[in-house]
């Protein structure tokens, strides 16, 4: 990755196994795209925790976070915060 570059649009199986196109996700708004190795990380579980503390934040520019794990997701494993 090239810093400035255009990030690739992945289609991805989320967590209810459907597959998404990130710029759906998107849309027209700010996202933040976390790499992460899986949950059962601390590190991961750490930066985790710090993304959804700040969501507040976040949510007041209408910016999304979109996670994308080498975990195989056998149940959902989705929060998205009020």
């Amino acid at each position: 990755m090239i810093p400035g570059a255009t990030f690739p649009d992945f289609a991805l199986t989320d967590h209810t196994r459907t597959r998404q196109k990130l710029s759906d996700v998107q849309g027209i708004d700010p996202m933040i795209v976390v790499l992460a190795r899986c949950m059962y990380c601390p590190k991961d579980q750490w930066q985790h925790n710090r993304l959804v503390d700040f969501y507040p934040e976040l949510k007041v520019g209408y910016a999304k976070i979109v996670t994308i794990s080498t975990i195989i997701c056998c149940r959902p494993m989705s929060f998205v915060p009020d």
